[in-house]
């Protein structure tokens, strides 16, 4: 079991600025209570309904939002980034290509209206290859290997 502590006493972005001009637009309420997370309960998941291919991120978000889920935080993510070796193994999976693991909890906005959340990405598929950060918009589609980082309340 791999308990994570979440420091809330300073918001996401004011520690280390985000930079490009974004600021953060909406972020998940249930998420920002959380100050611990046990990532073997973190399940990874799509909304792709029936035949679909692909959907957007905003519709993502909002069927996720919709099922109540907790979306995990750029926060999280953010501790997550920090020290790798706490992503868990099972989180490097090839469903169509490298893994997005995408932490919808929190939406950023560019100065040019543009969304975003933050994403780990695995680029190699090489065991020990590090993660990378992605600010994956939200106005592209999202396939079977863009996952959002949830919990069940």
């Amino acid at each position: 079991m791999s308990v994570v502590a979440i420091d809330r006493t300073v918001p996401f972005g004011q520690a280390k600025p985000l930079g490009s001009g974004l600021k953060i637009i909406e972020q998940d309420e249930k998420a920002l209570t959380l100050t611990e997370v046990n990532l073997s309960q973190v399940i990874l998941v799509n909304a792709i309904a029936g035949r679909e291919q692909s959907i957007g991120g905003h519709e993502q978000i909002r069927r996720l939002m919709h099922s109540r889920l907790i979306l995990l935080d750029a926060q999280i993510m953010q501790v997550l980034w920090e020290d790798q070796t706490l992503i868990p193994p099972s989180w490097d999976i090839k469903k169509g290509g490298m893994p997005f693991i995408c932490f919808d909890g929190t939406v950023l906005r560019d100065s040019h209206g543009n969304d975003y959340t933050l994403c780990l990405c695995r680029q190699s598929p090489q065991p020990g290859k590090e993660w990378t950060q992605v600010l994956y918009n939200l106005k592209h589609t999202r396939h079977p290997n863009k996952l959002s980082a949830v919990l069940t309340p």
